[in-house]
C-alpha cells in the first residue's frame, strides 16, 4: 500500500480524503484510502462521524454528489474492528436501500487479511434484514478471503435472489446453465430445500425453471442425487403450507425415486400418506402402493400406515387407499385378518358412500377372517348407518352384535348450568393480580366482576395498600401517561387510575368531557361498564370509597339473587350509604325474576328505603318489560354502513327494536340509552356490544334485544365471508332470558359462515339451545330455507355445521330443522350446488331417529331418473323412511 511519509504529506492526504467525501465522490474516495495507512485512517474516523452526524440533522449546504455513498465507502476502510464496520455499512442513514457496492467497498478494505475479511462476511450474513441484499459483497468476501460459507439460511435465501438478478441482466442465460457453472451450487443446493419459506424466491425465477434445473443437474452428476432426494423427502415431512412445498414436490415427481430408492424413505412415506397435505400426503400414499405391490411393504406396516390414512377428511385419499388394501388382500389372502379390520375406520366417515364401500370390502373378504378380526369388525360397526350395520351384521353372523332396529334417542350435552361466583381475592397483591389480567385482555365477565368487586372491597378498607399494589400494574399501560384518554380505552383500569391516584378530579372532568364530545357517534352497551367504573372512581376521588357493589353477580351468567340484593340495600342502608345509581340499575337489570316469594317482597318493602320500594316493585312486575322486535327485508341505507354497496344493495333480514319505556325514563343515563329504539336499515348508529358474553351480563334476561343490536355485524361477517366471534352465540344461548327469533336468525346466518372454527360454534350453540328445550325447528328452518334463497347461506357450508351437529348423537334435533328446510328446496326446478350432500345427512338422521313422515317433495325427487349423488340419496332417504 502506499502512503504518504511525511507528516506534512499524511496530513494532506487526510484532507483530500475529507474533500472527496464531502464532494460526494466514493470512486475517489478508494483512491484516497489507498495514501493512508491504518493510523491515519483511525485518525479519519471521527471525522467521518461528524460528517455522519451532520448529514442526520439536514445540513446538506457543505456537500455535494453522492455524500452518504462516499461516507459509507470512506468508514468501510477506516473501521478497524469487524462489529462496528458492519454497524458503519448496514446504517440505513448512510446507504438508504439496496445493495451495497462491492467494487468500491472491496477497494476500500483491499489491505485487510483474509480472516478479517471472513469475520466481516459473516457478520453480514448474521443480519437477516439486510443478507439478502448483500449476498454479492458477502460472497466476493468470501472468494477474496477463502473462507468457510456462512450457516445461515439468509445467506442461501440470497443466493437464490442473485440468480434471480442475474437472469434479468442476462435472458439469454438458462438457469440450469448458471447453476451448473456456479461453484456453490453443489454445497448450497442441499441447504436451499432446508431454508423456510424459500419458495417464495424461488418463484421469483419461475418455480418450474427451479424444479426443471435441480433433476436435470442431479441427472448430470452435477448434484449428488441421493443427497437431493433425501433433501427434497426431509423438506415434505418438516411441513409446511401447500404452496410452499409445491416446488419440492415436483422436484421428487421429476427425480422419480426407483423402487429400491422408495424402500430406503419407506418411514417417510408413512408419515406423510399420514399427515402431509393432501397433494403430498398423494404422492406418498402413491410410492407406499408401488413397495405394497413389490412386497416391499409387509402387511403389518401397511395396516399401520392404512390406520391413519384412513382417518383423514380427504375422500380421494381414503377412496384410495381402500383400494389400495382391497389389491393386497386379493394378493395374499393370509394378510386379510391383519388388514381387514383396518377397514372398520372407514365406518364412522362423514361421507356415507365410503362408509358403504368399506363395508362392500368387508364383506367380500369376510370369508378369509378369523374369529377375532370378525369380533373387531362387529365392535367398529356400531358407529355405521343402521342400513349398513344390519347389511354387516347378517354376514357376520353375530346378530348380537349390531342392532339395525329401532329409533336412537339424542345425545345432547347437559343443559348449561351457571356456577357461582365465587369469593373475592382479599389481599393487594392477589387482586393486583387480577387486575393485571383483566388489563392483559381475554378474561371472562365472572373474572371481571370477581376482581372489580374485590378492589371496591379493598379501595374501601385499605386504599394505600392496595394503591401500592396497583401502582406496578399501572405503569405497564400505555394510556398510563395520558389521562384523558382513560375512559375511552378501558374499563377497570378508571377505578385503577383512581385507586392510585393517578387521576384526579379535574382528569375526571376532562375525560368525561371528551367521551361525551364522542357519545353521538356510538351507543354501546359498552359504556354501562365504564359508567360502573366512573362511578367507582368518584366515590374514591370524593373521599367516600364505596364499601362494596350491589350489582356484583352472584352466578358466571350475570344474574343476581333477590334475597343477596335485599341484603346489600340493608347493609348499606345502616351504614347511611345512598347507593351509586347506575350500580342499583345493573342490580335490577341483573336480579332474578324467576324466582321470586312473598318473602322477598316484604323484605324489600321492610328495608323502608327508595331503593327498597324500587326493588319491591320491580320484582312484582316481574323485571324489565319485553320490547317488540320487528322482522323487516328491505335495502340498507348507505349511510353510516360501508358494507352497503356488497351484492349491489340486495334485500337482507333484520329486525328492528321498539323502545323501552322503563329504561328510557327510570334508569340512569348510561342504561337509559339502551332504551332507544334501533332500525338497522335507516340508522346511520352501528350498536357496539363489545363481547356479546359481558352483553349479555348487562341485559341477562333479554337476549332477544342483544341479538337485535348484534344481528347487524354477524349478518354482515356471514354476507362478507369474514370471521365471527367463536363464543358470541354459545353466550346467547347460554343466557337466562327466553330467545325468540332474533337468535334464532342470527343461528341461522352462523350455520352458514364461511370458517370452519365459526361453524363449529355454531353447531355448539344450536346444540345448547337444544339441550335447554329452547330450541324452534320451524322458526330456524325457515330462516336457513330464506337464507339459502337469496345466497347468505352455502348449501355445502350448512351440510358441513349440520353434519358435525348430528354426528355428535343429536340426530333428531338436526331431522327436526332439515324436515323443514328441504321441502323448499325439493320443490325448487333450480339445481342446489351441494344439496346431495344435505340429503346425505337427512338420510343419515332418518336412519337414526326413524321419523314417522318425510318432507314434502321427496318421492317425486326420488323419482327423477339419473344417478346424481342427490337423487340416490332422496332415495336412500325414501327407504329410511319406510318409502
Amino acid at each position: 500500500m502506499k502512503t504518504a511519509t511525511t507528516p506534512g504529506g499524511r496530513e494532506f492526504a487526510r484532507e483530500r480524503l475529507l474533500a472527496a467525501v464531502r464532494e460526494g465522490k466514493p470512486h475517489e474516495v478508494v483512491v484516497r484510502l489507498r495514501m493512508l495507512d491504518d493510523a491515519d485512517r483511525r485518525a479519519c474516523l471521527p471525522v467521518l462521524k461528524q460528517l455522519r452526524e451532520n448529514l442526520r440533522q439536514g445540513r446538506p449546504g457543505e456537500f455535494r454528489g453522492q455524500p452518504r455513498l462516499a461516507l459509507v465507502v470512506a468508514g468501510a476502510g477506516c473501521q478497524t474492528g469487524a462489529a462496528a464496520l458492519v454497524s458503519w455499512l448496514l446504517a440505513r442513514d448512510l446507504r438508504g436501500f439496496g445493495p451495497l457496492p462491492v467494487d468500491w467497498i472491496l477497494g476500500a478494505m483491499g489491505h485487510r487479511d483474509p480472516q478479517w475479511l471472513t469475520d466481516v462476511a459473516h457478520r453480514l450474513a448474521g443480519h437477516s434484514a439486510t443478507a439478502v441484499e448483500n449476498h454479492d459483497l458477502i460472497r466476493a468476501l468470501l472468494d477474496r478471503s477463502g473462507g468457510p460459507l456462512p450457516d445461515g439460511d439468509e445467506f442461501v435465501r440470497g443466493w437464490v435472489v442473485s440468480q434471480a438478478v442475474g437472469l434479468r441482466m442476462r435472458p439469454d442465460d438458462s438457469l440450469v446453465d448458471r447453476l451448473r457453472a456456479d461453484p456453490l451450487t453443489r454445497a448450497l443446493v442441499p441447504r436451499l430445500v432446508a431454508v423456510s419459506g424459500v419458495s417464495r424466491e424461488l418463484a421469483w425465477t419461475g418455480s418450474d425453471s427451479w424444479t426443471l434445473a435441480l433433476p436435470a443437474l442431479a441427472g448430470e452428476g452435477v448434484l449428488d442425487r441421493a443427497e437431493l432426494l433425501g433433501a427434497l423427502i426431509g423438506a415434505l415431512v418438516r411441513g409446511g403450507r401447500p404452496a410452499a412445498l409445491r416446488p419440492f414436490l415436483e422436484m421428487l415427481r421429476r427425480l422419480a425415486p426407483s423402487d429400491r430408492e422408495s424402500k430406503e424413505h419407506l418411514a417417510a412415506w408413512a408419515a406423510l400418506a399420514a399427515d402431509g397435505p393432501s397433494t403430498v400426503a398423494a404422492y406418498a400414499q402413491e410410492k407406499a402402493g408401488e413397495l405394497a405391490a413389490t412386497g416391499d411393504l409387509d402387511a403389518a406396516r401397511l395396516a399401520d400406515v392404512s390406520a391413519a390414512v384412513l382417518c383423514r377428511n380427504e375422500k380421494k385419499l381414503v377412496r384410495t387407499q381402500l383400494g389400495l388394501l382391497d389389491r393386497a388382500m386379493r394378493r395374499n389372502r393370509a394378510d386379510v385378518p391383519l388388514l381387514l379390520p383396518v377397514m372398520g375406520t372407514v365406518f364412522g366417515h362423514e361421507d356415507e358412500a365410503l362408509a358403504e364401500r368399506a363395508v362392500k370390502l368387508v364383506v367380500k373378504q369376510l370369508k378369509h377372517a378369523d374369529p377375532a378380526c370378525r369380533e373387531e369388525l362387529a365392535a367398529a360397526a356400531v358407529v355405521l348407518a343402521p342400513a349398513l350395520r344390519a347389511r354387516l351384521a347378517e354376514v357376520l353372523e353375530l346378530p348380537d352384535a349390531v342392532d339395525g332396529e329401532g329409533a336412537e334417542a339424542d345425545l345432547l350435552p347437559p343443559p348449561p348450568a351457571p356456577e357461582p361466583l365465587g369469593a373475592p381475592a382479599t389481599d393487594p397483591a392477589g387482586i393486583a393480580a387480577e387486575v393485571a389480567a383483566l388489563m392483559a385482555g381475554g378474561r371472562s365477565v365472572a373474572d371481571f366482576e370477581r376482581a372489580v368487586d374485590a378492589l371496591v372491597r379493598a379501595a374501601h378498607q385499605d386504599r394505600e395498600a392496595l394503591a401500592a399494589a396497583l401502582t406496578p400494574v399501572l405503569r405497564r399501560q400505555w394510556w398510563a401517561e395520558h389521562p384523558e384518554y382513560v375512559l375511552r380505552h378501558t374499563r377497570i383500569g378508571i377505578a385503577v387510575a383512581a385507586v392510585t391516584g393517578h387521576v384526579g378530579a379535574a382528569e375526571m372532568r376532562l375525560a368525561e368531557q371528551n367521551e361525551r364530545h364522542n357519545a353521538s357517534l356510538y351507543a354501546s352497551v359498552d359504556k354501562v361498564y365504564t359508567a360502573r367504573m366512573c362511578e367507582i372512581a368518584w366515590a374514591v376521588i370524593d373521599g367516600l370509597p364505596l364499601p362494596f357493589l350491589l350489582a356484583t353477580p352472584d352466578w358466571s351468567d350475570g344474574t343476581l339473587e333477590p334475597a343477596t340484593l335485599i341484603d346489600r340495600l340493608a347493609a348499606y342502608a345502616t351504614a347511611g350509604r345512598t347507593p351509586a345509581p347506575v350500580d342499583f340499575g345493573q342490580a335490577l337489570l341483573r336480579v332474578r325474576t324467576d324466582t321470586i316469594t312473598q318473602q322477598d317482597l316484604t323484605a324489600a318493602l321492610a328495608l323502608r328505603t327508595a331503593e327498597g320500594v324500587r326493588l319491591a316493585e320491580w320484582l312484582a312486575r316481574g323485571g324489565l318489560p319485553g320490547r317488540s322486535a320487528e322482522r323487516r327485508t328491505g335495502r340498507i341505507a348507505s349511510r353510516g354502513h360501508y358494507w352497503a354497496a356488497r351484492r349491489d344493495e340486495a334485500p337482507v333480514t333484520r329486525f328492528t327494536l321498539g323502545a323501552s319505556t322503563e329504561l328510557r325514563r327510570h334508569f340512569p343515563p348510561a342504561l337509559a340509552v339502551l332504551g332507544h329504539s334501533y332500525d338497522p336499515f335507516t340508522s346511520g348508529i352501528f350498536w357496539h356490544t363489545g363481547r356479546i358474553e359481558y352483553a349479555c351480563a348487562v341485559l341477562p334476561y333479554t337476549p332477544e334485544t342483544v341479538a337485535v343490536w348484534r344481528l347487524a355485524g354477524l349478518a354482515r361477517d356471514v354476507e362478507t365471508d369474514g370471521r365471527l366471534s367463536l363464543g358470541e352465540l354459545r353466550a346467547l344461548a347460554e343466557a337466562p332470558g327466553s330467545v325468540g327469533p332474533v337468535v334464532h336468525l342470527m343461528l341461522a346466518h352462523a350455520l352458514g359462515a364461511r370458517h370452519a372454527e365459526d361453524r363449529l360454534g355454531a353447531a355448539d350453540a344450536l346444540l345448547v339451545l337444544a339441550a335447554r328445550g329452547v330450541l324452534d325447528p320451524e322458526t330456524l328452518g325457515a330462516d336457513l330455507a330464506d337464507l339459502i334463497a337469496r345466497g347468505t347461506v352455502k348449501i355445502t357450508r350448512l351440510t358441513d355445521t349440520l353434519g358435525n351437529a348430528a354426528r355428535t348423537g343429536a340426530w333428531g334435533t338436526v331431522w327436526s330443522v332439515l324436515a323443514v328446510v328441504l321441502p323448499q328446496l325439493l320443490a325448487s326446478e333450480q339445481q342446489w350446488t351441494g344439496l346431495g350432500g344435505l340429503l346425505t345427512v337427512a338420510a343419515d338422521c332418518a336412519e337414526r331417529c326413524r321419523p314417522a313422515a318425510g318432507p314434502r317433495g321427496l318421492d317425486a325427487y326420488a323419482d327423477r331418473s339419473g344417478g346424481s349423488q342427490a337423487v340416490r340419496q332422496a332415495r336412500r332417504l325414501r327407504a329410511a323412511l319406510g318409502g
